[in-house]
């Protein structure tokens, strides 16, 4: 079984008839396409730098959070009566608590399989191994 196609030849290519733009409405349409592609190569050079000042924001953050700049002001505007100093050198509001750690990692998973809530109690945290990555650390209540 064939099919039929309309056969294209070069003379039927040179009888096209295409609409073409006056010279000076091209010039404007590549002008302003110029411009725009500018604007887009400027765009994408400042946003090939936004991976680096983000990483160097989170450092910054980071130290500042390891170093207690981060939350200076707020430690200032507490009044002595507010804090507990009797744990050392912690400077933390007397609702705080301290636990040993043994307290919040609980008897772990059995068999990898964790305890239902209910076991440990209303308001008991506990750490689990899988709630931490190298991003972040999680407490469940």
């Amino acid at each position: 079984m064939g099919s039929t196609r309309p056969r294209v030849n070069l003379n039927n290519i040179r009888d096209l008839q295409i609409p073409i733009a006056p010279l000076p409405e091209q010039q404007r349409i590549v002008a302003k396409l110029t411009e725009l592609l500018g604007k887009v190569d400027a765009s994408q050079q400042r946003l090939a730098k936004i991976p680096a000042l983000i990483k160097r924001f989170r450092q910054s953050v980071l130290a500042a959070a390891c170093s207690g700049r981060l939350t200076a002001d707020w430690r200032e505007e507490r009044t002595t009566d507010d804090v507990d100093v009797a744990d050392g050198d912690l400077d933390l509001p007397r609702s705080w608590k301290s636990v040993e750690f043994g307290e919040l990692i609980g008897d772990g998973p059995q068999n990898g399989l964790y305890k239902p809530a209910s076991f440990y109690g209303d308001g008991t945290l506990i750490v689990r191994i899988d709630a931490s990555s190298s991003r972040h650390f999680a407490c469940s209540a």
